[in-house]
């Protein structure tokens, strides 16, 4: 397991750095791919029991394989069931993206969407940022996320002419779409009543990480000189926050050391923070809660000092 995740973090360098080292981001996620199927296939033995242990023996007593040894059930389950779900998810979603993207020009050469643009007539950039999130988040709760981006995407592209700031709206936007995509996963998957005190602890919980996501971006963005600088950081820094903060690695599956140096990351304190809440009982002390909240907003705060501090040093 380690192993897979020291590739994954060498790969996701090579895609971050891109333009330094001149090799394409298509080439280094094809080789990443094929190379991290390969090393999770030859130690399946090791890391299908502890990640798949329920799902491998359905698939033995489905497959009636018990007499055989466990390297070899463990190998079949990857390659039989494994990557045929895999390659079955990434195949539906590119099938989607090509009939998404063609209704969508479609309707642009039709003039579809003049019909929008032509309801939005403010020149003040703060309305129309608005008034694009509402839009959005409008969209999302009927779209799927995917068609909405390339929808609004579309639309930025005839209302705002300037590149840097369609990336800011683009931005938003992602945001906007973001917020009411967690929210439904919270009520649909997790079956969180927003409106009860554990979905109020939840969004709370998500504030505080909000402040510490807008702080980071403030701070990168006052430190990268140019776009190539701002994509590499913004990648290592957010493959580093998921990886060591347990987000794509649960802490359980983590040694004791990695888990030291994930308490010097805010993502573990967010992760924390909704494990408490997720086993909270009515009558628990909100003590600990109050702590993991605190650490993030703690973060928070450093990284938009630091921000500040930054960008009064280069006005100097």
């Amino acid at each position: 397991l380690v192993t897979l995740v020291i590739l994954f973090v060498v790969g996701y360098m090579a895609i971050a750095l891109e333009h330094p080292i001149k090799v394409d981001k298509t080439a280094s996620a094809l080789l990443l791919g094929m190379l991290m199927w390969v090393v999770y296939a030859l130690n399946a033995e090791k890391i299908v029991p502890i990640v798949s242990g329920a799902e491998l023996q359905e698939y033995i007593e489905s497959a009636k394989m018990g007499g055989e040894s466990l390297a070899h059930q463990c190998l079949q389950y990857v390659l039989n069931v494994e990557i045929i779900e895999h390659l079955g998810d990434i195949t539906q979603t590119l099938f989607f993206l090509i009939g998404a993207m063609t209704i969508v020009e479609l309707v642009d050469v039709h003039g579809g969407f003049s019909v929008i643009t032509n309801k939005i007539t403010t020149r003040k950039k703060r309305r129309l940022l608005w008034i694009i999130c509402f839009v959005t988040f409008i969209l999302s709760a009927v779209l799927d996320n995917l068609t909405t981006t390339i929808v609004m995407v579309m639309l930025l592209r005839k209302l705002i002419s300037d590149q840097k700031e369609r990336w800011l709206y683009a931005g938003m936007v992602v945001t906007a779409f973001s917020l009411l995509a967690i929210h439904l996963v919270m009520v649909i998957l997790c079956r969180v009543d927003v409106f009860s005190l554990k979905g109020l602890l939840f969004v709370i919980n998500e504030s505080c990480f909000l402040i510490v996501s807008l702080g980071i971006t403030f701070l990168i963005g006052q430190i990268a000189k140019s776009y190539t600088v701002l994509s590499m950081i913004s990648n290592i820094v957010g493959l580093g926050l998921s990886f060591l903060g347990g987000v794509f690695v649960p802490l359980e599956l983590m040694g004791d050391g990695m888990v030291k140096v994930a308490h010097f990351l805010p993502s573990y304190w967010y992760i924390r923070a909704c494990g408490w809440i997720d086993t909270f009982l009515s009558g628990d002390s909100f003590v600990p809660l109050a702590g993991f909240m605190g650490m993030q907003l703690l973060f928070g705060a450093a990284f938009i000092s630091a921000g500040l501090a930054w960008a009064k040093r280069k006005k100097s």
